[in-house]
């Protein structure tokens, strides 16, 4: 979804080159394109993705801290249920990505420069 909200920002700077966003674009492009345009958005999701993700963090995943001031910790094997504050900050994030991508779609579909700057793309996949 990032992806996407900073092909629009990219395609709403320049109309004429909404059909170069129709191929492969480089993600840091894009990615630099829509932190430039809404600050914060990078952060947010990636720490949505460690949340999901979490690689090298892993092996503490079993780990809880019960009680910093008397140094208690719990230990699980085993999955855990993720934290439920971790799917509400997911869905805000998310929830506020989309209306940012809405906004940007509702802006190109008015926009003459953008939709005469077209360009069919057969898919031959199937």
């Amino acid at each position: 979804m990032i992806e996407t909200f900073g092909a629009c920002v990219l395609i709403l700077k320049r109309p004429a080159s909404a059909p170069g966003y129709l191929e492969h674009v480089n993600a840091g492009k894009l990615y630099t394109a829509a932190e430039r345009a809404h600050p914060g958005l990078r952060a947010d999701l990636k720490r949505l993705h460690q949340n999901v993700h979490p690689a090298s963090g892993a092996i503490y995943a079993g780990l809880a801290v019960v009680d910093e001031e008397t140094k208690t910790a719990s230990f699980e094997f085993g999955m855990r249920p993720p934290d439920a504050s971790h799917g509400r900050e997911g869905v805000i994030v998310l929830g506020n990505l989309a209306t940012l991508i809405v906004k940007k779609f509702e802006e190109m579909v008015s926009n003459h420069d953008i939709l005469s700057a077209g360009k069919v793309i057969m898919d031959r996949s199937s």
